[in-house]
């Protein structure tokens, strides 16, 4: 190895290290404000729509729910049903949002405290998010929102990116 290739390694060590420490940072915060994860018992979410409930929503699995543009006031309700859900268990919820499609309206103040809702501008920015939500694993249920998102965004999310989910 080389001096330069040593100095490199050095600031690589050196930015992993205060990324690590920003992240026990992160978590810490998140536990002082929010207390310790939940730990998950049941394997299905409940959402309140009868017909959802029968098949189920898994918990630790990525699920896609699609819904037309028409409908999406189903799909909201989904959603509202899914978080009322996971506020009666006190569990922690992201919700990424991929182009400002939520709308927390009509939601009751306990529904949404412990709710952290990410605003991104882009579909990669969104993935991005998920992805890290879904390594730190005290989220029990990530929710990515990209109804408002340009189909030619959409359209180029590599499928590597859904098997890493």
């Amino acid at each position: 190895m080389s001096r330069l290739d040593i100095i490199r390694m050095d600031n690589i060590l050196r930015n992993m290290a205060s990324t690590s420490e920003k992240v026990l940072q992160l978590r810490q915060l998140l536990a002082e404000r929010f207390g310790p994860p939940a730990i998950l018992t049941e394997e299905v979410y409940p959402t309140g729509v009868p017909s959802m409930d029968e098949v189920g929503v898994p918990r630790a699995a990525v699920t896609e729910i699609v819904s037309s543009p028409v409908s999406s006031s189903g799909g909201m309700l989904l959603l509202y049903g899914l978080l009322h859900a996971s506020a009666q268990k006190s569990e922690r919820v992201v919700l990424v949002d991929g182009k400002g499609s939520f709308q927390p309206k009509g939601l009751p103040q306990s529904d949404l405290r412990r709710l952290l809702w990410t605003r991104c501008h882009s579909t990669k920015e969104a993935l991005q998010v998920v992805d890290l939500a879904a390594r730190d694993g005290n989220f029990p249920l990530i929710v990515l929102l990209l109804m408002l998102n340009p189909s030619s965004e959409l359209k180029r999310i590599p499928s590597t990116a859904w098997h890493r989910l």
